[in-house]
């Protein structure tokens, strides 16, 4: 039937853009730091995209946070005290 013709061509539309483009990743990910600083705690969440998109925000959950300690300790800690 039309019907069914129909539904079978959506099904292999589905697969053959599953196989080409491959299973979507999740990209995100998150990062949270208890003492970046002594008092400071740091938290974040980085939303990758594209291709590549979850090395990207892996990279930034690891270098991020060594990158802001570096510059906190060097500048002074945010409250001004050192």
């Amino acid at each position: 039937s039309r019907t069914t013709r129909h539904l079978i061509r959506q099904e292999h539309v589905r697969d053959v853009v599953t196989h080409v483009l491959g299973q979507k990743k999740d990209q995100d990910r998150a990062v949270c730091v208890p003492d970046l600083l002594e008092g400071v705690l740091y938290c974040g969440v980085f939303d990758g995209h594209g291709r590549n998109g979850e090395t990207r925000a892996e990279l930034a959950t690891v270098e991020l946070p060594k990158l802001l300690r570096a510059e906190l300790e060097k500048h002074g800690s945010p409250d001004g005290s050192g």
